[in-house]
């Protein structure tokens, strides 16, 4: 009986052993399963949270060596670490190239590189349109139209001859056809005016592609379609179509008239401002006593900084009437503090885009055409100029490289887009 009992007992020990065996080995996969299903709930916020980022569009931005102006095509080269970009008006790189440009840049929206053996002459979005050798031609030069001017001998057994014509880039022709009437005289005269001979008297227009004869000559070169020629006591105005006008000068004599844009000059001697497109003049003398020689009108507007009869400096703007949009400002020219606690106001540039820029207490600061502060610069900026309705800027800080780079007119620094 007691070893019935003892065997009852063993096999009762062994039955809470083997279950509690079962109980431990159900409750280790109850917890992985549990771990498992915790981990993909996990995963799978995660993933609503911070799902994967698609690296592949990410751009990176162009570290410039220096600023440049912006062309009237809305264009700019830029250079970082040996390579040539050109951005576009949105600061956009188009296309980028190696090889030495001569400093010429884009005319009219083509530009001329030479690499390696040959040299090239690429549009404005990189697309090659003409390329030579170094012995196809005596000479060939980008000018102003959209056009190249090619100088090129030819020799045979028995003759030889040289002769110089006038290649339309976009069309793959020569658009006047090679002389050598014109050997060594073409002469680029800008906006798209080529001067054909040594009198100053004859042109080709490469915008209608016609030669144009004039009465008098000139040397001065064509800015918005005019160039101008002072007299005694008027100037003539010549057009881009073989047109000649004389305007008369209300104050007397014309001792010499050096600025014109935008079909407007300055007399900056008599302040007589003439209006090249209506062929009139205004004498602005009883308001600006003495102007200085920079006054250039942009979109109708221009900075004019005079002085009065006492010699002390101001500035303000005028439109093509002579009407001054704000009153006048004083300025000093040697940096000195002004009397009576004025603010010092040095003028740094000239009207581009509707702003300029002025050193006002020290401090370089961006002001619209009507006068209005825009912008000023912080600690380590210097302002380098205004293109493209952005400022040109220059950033030095201890133990720091030099940087440069654009901000727009909210005083945003703006990346350049690889």
């Amino acid at each position: 009986m007691k070893e019935n009992k003892n065997k009852i007992i063993i096999i009762v020990s062994i039955s809470v052993v083997v279950v509690i065996v079962c109980a431990f080995f159900i409750f280790q996969e109850l917890k992985n399963k549990l771990q498992i299903e915790s981990t993909e709930e996990v995963a799978q916020e995660q993933e609503e949270v911070e799902p994967e980022v698609d690296t592949s569009d990410i751009k990176t931005t162009v570290s410039i060596n220096q600023t440049a102006d912006f062309n009237k095509d809305g264009l700019v080269i830029l250079q970082s670490d040996g390579v040539n970009y050109v951005i576009d008006k949105e600061f956009k790189v188009l296309w980028t190239f190696d090889g030495f440009n001569d400093g010429q840049g884009f005319v009219d929206g083509y530009i001329r590189v030479q690499q390696d053996d040959k040299t090239v002459v690429y549009d404005k979005n990189g697309e090659e349109k003409f390329s030579y050798g170094e012995h196809d031609y005596e000479r060939v030069e980008l000018v102003s139209g959209g056009c190249l001017v090619i100088t090129k001998k030819d020799d045979t057994y028995n003759s030889s001859s040289t002769k110089t014509g006038v290649y339309n880039i976009e069309k793959q022709e020569y658009v006047l056809q090679p002389s050598e009437e014109y050997v060594s005289k073409v002469q680029d005269k800008g906006d798209g005016m080529l001067c054909l001979d040594w009198s100053y008297k004859k042109y080709f227009n490469t915008k209608t592609e016609k030669i144009v004869e004039y009465q008098e000559s000139f040397m001065d070169d064509f800015v918005d379609g005019y160039t101008i020629k002072g007299t005694t006591n008027s100037i003539l105005v010549f057009d881009e179509n073989g047109g000649m006008t004389e305007i008369k000068e209300p104050n007397g004599e014309v001792p010499g008239v050096y600025n014109y844009t935008n079909g407007m000059a300055f007399d900056v001697y008599n302040s007589t401002l003439f209006n090249l497109e209506t062929k009139t003049a205004i004498s602005l003398k009883s308001q600006f006593h003495d102007v200085d020689d920079d006054t250039l009108f942009e979109n109708g507007y221009a900075l004019v900084k005079f002085s009065n009869e006492g010699s002390t400096p101001y500035y303000t703007v005028i439109d093509k009437s002579g009407n001054m949009l704000f009153e006048p400002v004083k300025i000093n020219h040697d940096n000195t503090v002004l009397d009576n606690g004025e603010s010092m106001r040095v003028i740094n540039s000239t009207l581009t885009d509707g702003y300029f820029i002025a050193t006002v207490d020290g401090n370089e600061t961006i002001f619209d055409y009507q006068n209005n502060k825009i912008l000023e610069a912080q600690e380590g900026e210097s302002f380098q100029g205004i293109t493209n309705s952005c400022v040109k800027v220059r950033y030095d800080a201890p133990s720091r490289a030099t940087e440069y780079y654009y901000k727009d007119m909210e005083g945003n620094r703006i990346q350049i887009k690889k």
